[in-house]
């Protein structure tokens, strides 16, 4: 796995023999600045992409999202790359889970939801997006 970029509320990383992006989030919140530096770095995991990549979204660690509009940036963007399937993965419920459940309603008319599934285990949700 190659590391693409990193915050203080985020890591990208991707793993191109899987073809997949890694998201991993923790923390309370996200800044503005955090924020266009992780928007930086999800275009050049994207570019780092075969047609038909899947990306998976830890969020185990993330406690509070700050700028809603981040969400379904992210979320437009693999969606408009291609993205096959993306998996999220949470520790519990929480406002920032709810918020990004949201989000993918709203991505291409809801098309996205069709490709993303939300697991509790990561385990799991890398053998989904390895089927």
């Amino acid at each position: 796995m190659k590391e693409i970029g990193a915050g203080p509320h985020h890591r990208v990383e991707v793993d191109t023999a899987k073809n997949r992006i890694y998201l991993s989030f923790f923390g309370d919140a996200l800044s503005d600045a955090a924020a266009a530096g992780l928007r930086d770095s999800i275009q050049v995991a994207i570019s780092l992409m075969r047609p038909g990549f899947t990306a998976l979204g830890d969020f185990t660690e993330m406690k509070l999202m700050g700028l809603p509009d981040v969400a379904l940036q992210l979320q437009t963007s693999l969606s408009n790359a291609g993205v096959r399937k993306a998996a999220s993965v949470w520790s519990h419920e929480s406002f920032a889970k709810m918020l990004v459940d949201s989000s993918a309603q709203k991505v291409k008319g809801g098309e996205y939801v069709a490709k993303r599934k939300v697991f509790n285990n990561r385990a799991e949700a890398e053998a989904w997006l390895d089927e």
